[in-house]
């Protein structure tokens, strides 16, 4: 089943309603740059968490951050996954994998970016993030040519990320990528930024993750049926 991330929460309230939804990740930026850097506490965050029937995993998302800072806000937050979006080394990734922290490496996408780039990465990755490449690290609100993921040969699953809107449901059920394993929105689904647009996010992710379960159904009831 295609899962879905949602990335750039910066409201508290916005956060609790969010999580209820069938959402698998949660995003928290920090990176001071970013309209979306994350201003919640700590305590508010794990507190929301912190109920039996949220099963949302805690992603941290930093961009070229000393590596005490990653740990620091992974210990403080109790973070689940920590997203690397900047130009992070292979042995940045390693020293982090040495500290047991599950990992996402983000790349910017664009027409001439070469896929092999990402196999050395390998080794420390949980999941590789496919970005368009844009002025800022991410949040640019725009996509790659998703034709091109086909180059991609790696056994790293990935996420997919960069202007993805809420109309755009057809389009990546659509993609024959047997590693894609997520989709990232944020700002397509925003009022304002930090604070997402909860009808429209319940939407699209209804419509990404029943598209997936009338399917595996519709497999169940042929085999049943012979």
């Amino acid at each position: 089943m295609i899962k879905a991330k949602v990335c750039g929460i910066n409201n508290s309230e916005n956060l609790k309603s969010l999580i209820t939804l069938p959402v698998d990740m949660v995003g928290f930026i920090f990176y001071d740059k970013s309209k979306r850097n994350c201003t919640l506490s700590s305590e508010e965050v794990i507190s929301a968490f912190n109920k039996p029937h949220i099963t949302a995993k805690k992603v941290g998302v930093f961009v070229d951050a000393p590596i005490e800072f990653v740990l620091k806000i992974h210990e403080e937050f109790a973070l689940d996954y920590v997203q690397l979006h900047g130009q992070e080394s292979i042995f940045y990734c390693q020293e982090l994998k040495e500290h047991k922290v599950n990992l996402i490496k983000a790349f910017q996408v664009d027409d001439s970016f070469c896929y092999s780039n990402t196999t050395a990465y390998s080794f420390f990755c949980d999941y590789f993030l496919f970005d368009a490449k844009g002025e800022n690290p991410g949040g640019n609100g725009i996509q790659f040519n998703w034709d091109n993921l086909i180059k991609y040969k790696s056994k790293t699953p990935f996420l997919l990320s960069g202007g993805i809107g809420p109309n755009d449901v057809d389009l990546i059920r659509s993609l024959d990528l047997p590693k894609l394993k997520s989709v990232d929105i944020n700002s397509a689904f925003e009022i304002e930024p930090g604070h997402k647009n909860l009808d429209i996010v319940a939407d699209f992710i209804y419509k990404i993750k029943r598209a997936e379960i009338f399917n595996t159904n519709s497999k169940l009831k042929q085999v049943a049926n012979g």
